[in-house]
């Protein structure tokens, strides 16, 4: 059986239509000084896809068989969970650690909430979306 180029982006198309949540994804934020406001402040990374503004199209959704990982870090009990975060076949250029910032989702508690990629496969010619692995900490 031969799969055409027009039957795979139809496929694309629809699973694009499936993606309920809006999101936007950057580098990695960092920590810094604003000599304008004399404070310390967050920088945020790099664009990769959307934009506060104009968020893309996602799907968040807690991965499969989620284990909540538990660890004690300076005397504090941090709990990280793992979803997996389905964008767009065409968004490129994600990588680990890259930070997925949920605007809005089908899960409420979802909606503002940071994510960090944690896997980021490249996709193939025949994939129909990407799929990213994502923790979130909270703790």
């Amino acid at each position: 059986m031969i799969i055409t180029d027009a039957e795979i982006q139809a496929c694309r198309d629809l699973a694009e239509q499936a993606m309920t949540c809006r999101l936007y994804i950057t580098g990695p934020s960092t920590k810094g000084f604003d000599p304008a406001t004399g404070q310390n402040t967050t920088i945020p990374g790099p664009a990769r896809y959307g934009t506060l503004a104009d968020p893309g199209v996602g799907l968040v959704q807690a991965a499969a068989q989620q284990e909540a990982a538990e660890q004690v870090i300076g005397g504090q009990v941090v709990t990280r969970s793992a979803y997996a975060v389905k964008v767009p076949v065409s968004v490129g250029n994600v990588l680990v650690d890259d930070e997925v910032h949920v605007v809005s989702a089908d899960d409420p508690t979802l909606s503002g909430v940071t994510l960090i990629v944690a896997e980021a496969k490249a996709a193939n010619e025949l994939a129909i979306q990407r799929r990213l692995i994502c923790t979130l900490t909270m703790g």
